[in-house]
């Protein structure tokens, strides 16, 4: 008996531990969005300038511009299927020899993670806060030095639309779908929803944890576009120049008691949630 009792007991830990990995795994939620304009716009870099900018795809709120702000966000509605989320997301226009694809290649364009991936199981995740902005990659690079995220792992491409190998570079070839993944940083000051480089704001998680000078932990997001580009792939380029100067923008609309409700539900509890998960 006591042999038994020994055995169930190894077997009850290692079920618990199994299942704690794998609320580790992924701790959160996924909101797909699609495909929704495309603008010489950018609210966070040229605000109140329209058409300052590099040509931009947006996704997200369906108003996304040069004098966005949260209500204008909000009011437009969203391209997302979480309604929830207005907030804008947008990354530069992408060309295939010169010619313009726009990020549709499959029923749900874009998606967007939100997890508490870079943080130790203690760590406690806020919601972002009501109008936070921030940038991941480097618009005004001129090598790929200058852009260290895409080697750095927090910017890739891959073929296909799951699993693939992480290219430092756009592919020279795919079967079908081309992706573009991005991490934003997720540590931030508690002070600034925006910062004079857009960055400064936000720090990356060091071995599980905020460092001190951004000590509030937000989710990640971490961002797929899909772009229906094929075999044989010609010279890829964005609007903001060289494949290396690829970056993307985030604008938080999101409904904050739906937002602060996901951030306990999933992320603080250690749970997928799952695609578009209901709020409540």
């Amino acid at each position: 008996m006591k042999t038994l009792l020994g055995f169930l007991g190894v077997l009850g830990t290692l079920c618990s531990f199994l299942w704690v990995g794998s609320a580790l795994a992924f701790s959160g939620w996924v909101t797909t969005c699609q495909y929704d304009h495309s603008l010489r716009d950018d609210p966070i870099v040229f605000f109140g300038q329209h058409g300052a900018a590099h040509l931009h795809d947006f996704t997200g709120s369906h108003d996304t511009d040069a004098f966005s702000t949260v209500e204008t966000l909000q009011d437009a509605g969203t391209s997302c299927v979480m309604t929830s989320d207005p907030s804008g997301y947008w990354v530069p226009a992408t060309y295939e020899d010169g010619v313009q694809v726009k990020p549709t290649a499959t029923s749900t364009n874009n998606l967007h993670y939100y997890s508490r991936d870079p943080y130790a199981s203690s760590v406690v995740v806020q919601p972002f806060p009501p109008g936070l902005k921030m940038i991941v990659g480097n618009a005004t690079a001129k090598s790929p030095a200058e852009n260290p995220e895409i080697g750095a792992g927090k910017i890739w491409w891959r073929c296909g639309t799951s699993s693939g190998t992480h290219l430092m570079a756009p592919p020279t070839s795919c079967s079908g779908t081309m992706s573009l993944v991005l991490h934003f940083p997720s540590c931030w000051d508690g002070v600034n929803l925006d910062s004079y480089d857009h960055k400064s704001h936000m720090a990356k998680a060091v071995n599980g944890r905020c460092p001190a000078s951004h000590p509030v932990p937000l989710p990640q997001i971490k961002s797929y576009w899909r772009y229906p580009i094929g075999s044989s792939i010609g010279a890829i380029t964005y609007s903001s120049g060289a494949y290396y100067t690829i970056h993307e923008d985030f604008f938080n609309a999101w409904d904050q008691e739906d937002l602060q409700s996901l951030v306990t539900r999933c992320i603080n509890r250690f749970v997928d949630c799952g695609v578009n998960p209901a709020i409540r």
